[in-house]
C-alpha cells in the first residue's frame, strides 16, 4: 500500500520593499519658490507611497539655497547621511540642477551614493545611475546645469551693474533708513542717533565709549542687540550718511565669499541720492580724526603695526627699487634730524648711490604740491573729469558679449533636449557641447578684459572726485597733516635729492622740487 504524504505548499520569501526617499531645492526663499518646493514635496509623496514595492522614507529639502553651494545644504546632508547609515536604496530628485549645479559636486555625490549601493533617478534627464553607462551623459548634463548657473549668475550681476550705473538699484539700507521702493528714507529715531555718533566723535569720544552711552541710554542696534566699537565703525565709515551712495564696494568672488572691492571691479557713486543724516564736512573731518588714531596708534588694515608713520612703505627710490626707510642721524649738538634712506643703498653704497632726504622736505613739498592743485584745480583736474571713457560705448560691447552669450546657453540647453530625447548621439553632444563651452568661456574672457580695462578707470574717477571737491573748498594748506597724505597720496618716487613726485590715488603723477 502506497503512502502518500502530504505536503505543504512553500511559501516565497516576500520581496523587500525598496526603501525610497526624494530631494527637492528651490533657489530663493520668495513665496512663489516656497509654493514650488511645497508642491516638489507633495508629488513625491503621493508618488512614492503609491507605489507597493516601495517604502516611503521622506522628502528632503533645501529652501533659499543655491545650487552651486553644496557646503551650506543642511537637507542634502541629512540625505547623504541617512544614506550612509542604510536608511536609503533610492534617491529621486527631479533634475540634476536641483541636485547640484557643479559638475564636480554632482558627480562625486553620485559615485560616492553608487559606492555604497544607492541608486539616484533624475527624472528630467531620465537617468537612473543604476545603468551607470549613462555617466558621460550625467558628465555633460551636468556640466551643463553648471554653465547655466554660471551664465544666469553673471547675467544677474550684469544686471546689478547696470541698475547701478543708472541709480536706481536696491542696495540694504543701513541703521538710519529704511527702503520703500527704490529710495531710502529716514528713519527718525535711529537718524538721531547717527547723528549723535558722529557728533561724539567729533567732541573725540573713542567707538569705545560711544558704544557704551548708547548702551548705558539702552539704545540699540537694528537688530536689537547691544552696541559694540565695531559697529559704530561700521557707521562712521559709511558715506551713505552724507547722501551719497557707492555701489559695488563689496562683491562675492568665484567661491561665492564675500571680498572688498579694491579696483577687482567697477564702482557707482551718485550724489544727492537720498537725504543726508551728515553733511560730507562732518563725515571728512570724522575720517581724519579716524585716520590720525590709527596713525598715532601705528594700525594698519592688517592689524600690524608696521607703518608708523605716513611715509613708511610709501617712498620709492627711482634708481634701484628699493623702498626708503626712516632713519635718524645726529648734526652738530647732538641735535636729532629725521631722515629717509633707501635701504638699497644702506644695504650697499655701491649698488645705490641715493642719498638720504629730510623727513622735512618730504612734507613741504607735498604741502607746496596740495597747495598748487588748490590754487589751479579748475585748470588741472577739471578737464580730466571731463575727459573720462565713454561709459556708453563700453555698456554696448558688454551688451554685446551678454546677448552671444546667451544664444550660446540657448544653444546648449537644445542640445541637452536633443541628448535626452536621443535624436543626437552622446559621442556628438559631447564634441558639441565642448565646443559651445568653448567658444563660452572665450567671451566670459573677453568681457572680464573689458571690465578690467574699465575698472582702473572706475576706481580713479572716484578717486579724482574726492580730490576735486577737497581742492574746490580748500584754504591754502599752512601745516602739515598725515592724514591728507594717507587721503590722496599712493607712492613717493624719489629721483635724486633735489625732485620727488607724488604718485596720487587718482592716477596723476606731480613732480615737486625738495625745498634747500
Amino acid at each position: 500500500m502506497k503512502t502518500i504524504h502530504k505536503l505543504e505548499r512553500a511559501k516565497l520569501p516576500e520581496t523587500q520593499k525598496l526603501k525610497v526617499a526624494a530631494y527637492a531645492r528651490v533657489s530663493t526663499a520668495s513665496d512663489e519658490q516656497l509654493s514650488s518646493l511645497q508642491t516638489q514635496i507633495t508629488h513625491y509623496e503621493n508618488y512614492i507611497q503609491k507605489n507597493d514595492q516601495w517604502e516611503y522614507i521622506g522628502v528632503y529639502y533645501d529652501e533659499g539655497i543655491s545650487g552651486t553651494k553644496t557646503d551650506k545644504r543642511d537637507g542634502l546632508h541629512r540625505l547623504i547621511k541617512d544614506a550612509e547609515l542604510g536608511k536609503i536604496d533610492l534617491i529621486l530628485t527631479k533634475s540634476i540642477s536641483r541636485f547640484s549645479r557643479n559638475t564636480v559636486d554632482c558627480l562625486n555625490l553620485v559615485r560616492k551614493l553608487t559606492d555604497i549601493g544607492v541608486t539616484m533617478i533624475f527624472e528630467k534627464e531620465n537617468i537612473n545611475t543604476s545603468d551607470m553607462e549613462s555617466e558621460l551623459l550625467l558628465s555633460i548634463l551636468s556640466s551643463l546645469a553648471e554653465s547655466e548657473s554660471y551664465s544666469h549668475s553673471e547675467n544677474m550681476k550684469w544686471a546689478n551693474r547696470k541698475r547701478m550705473a543708472k541709480g536706481n538699484y536696491k542696495g540694504v539700507p543701513p541703521y538710519g533708513y529704511c527702503r520703500k521702493g527704490i529710495d531710502f528714507h529716514l528713519v527718525p529715531d535711529e537718524a538721531r542717533v547717527v547723528e549723535q555718533i558722529f557728533q561724539w566723535t567729533l567732541n573725540g569720544l573713542s567707538m569705545h565709549q560711544i558704544a557704551s552711552k548708547l548702551n548705558a541710554a539702552n539704545i540699540t542696534t537694528k537688530r536689537g542687540v547691544k552696541w559694540q566699537a565695531s559697529g559704530v565703525s561700521v557707521i562712521l565709515h559709511n558715506i551713505v550718511y552724507t547722501g551719497t551712495m557707492i555701489f559695488q564696494r563689496y562683491f562675492n568672488d568665484e567661491q561665492f565669499k564675500k571680498r572688498k572691492n579694491n579696483g577687482e571691479l567697477p564702482m557707482y557713486r551718485i550724489d544727492n541720492n537720498h537725504p543726508a543724516i551728515v553733511s560730507m564736512e562732518e563725515y571728512e573731518r570724522v575720517q581724519e580724526i579716524i585716520r590720525i588714531r590709527a596713525t598715532s596708534k601705528g594700525n594698519t588694515k592688517d592689524g600690524k603695526n608696521t607703518n608708523r608713520y605716513a611715509f613708511s612703505k610709501k617712498v620709492l627710490c627711482d634708481k634701484c627699487g628699493n623702498t626708503y626707510k626712516r632713519i635718524h642721524t645726529y648734526w652738530k649738538g647732538n641735535t636729532r634730524k629725521v631722515q629717509w634712506a633707501c635701504k638699497g643703498h644702506l644695504k650697499d653704497k655701491n649698488s645705490c648711490v641715493a642719498l638720504p632726504i629730510s623727513d622735512e622736505q618730504l612734507k613741504i613739498a607735498y604741502l607746496t604740491m596740495l597747495n598748487k592743485l588748490i590754487f589751479a584745480h579748475k585748470v588741472v583736474l577739471e578737464p580730466l573729469l571731463k575727459n573720462q571713457s565713454n561709459a556708453a560705448e563700453l555698456e554696448r560691447a558688454l551688451d554685446e558679449i551678454s546677448n552671444k552669450a546667451s544664444e550660446i546657453d540657448e544653444k546648449l540647453e537644445v542640445l541637452a533636449s536633443l541628448n535626452t530625447s536621443g535624436i543626437v548621439s552622446v559621442k556628438t553632444s559631447f564634441e558639441e557641447q565642448n565646443k559651445l563651452q568653448l567658444e563660452l568661456k572665450n567671451l566670459q574672457e573677453e568681457q572680464q578684459q573689458i571690465i578690467n580695462s574699465a575698472n582702473g578707470k572706475s576706481t580713479q574717477r572716484i578717486e579724482l572726485e574726492e580730490l576735486h571737491r577737497f581742492t574746490k573748498r580748500s584754504n591754502m594748506l599752512t601745516e602739515w597733516e598725515e592724514s591728507l597724505f594717507s587721503r590722496f597720496a599712493d607712492q613717493v618716487f624719489v629721483y635724486n635729492r633735489q625732485e620727488v613726485g607724488f604718485k596720487l590715488k587718482c592716477g596723476l603723477i606731480l613732480k615737486e622740487r625738495l625745498p634747500e
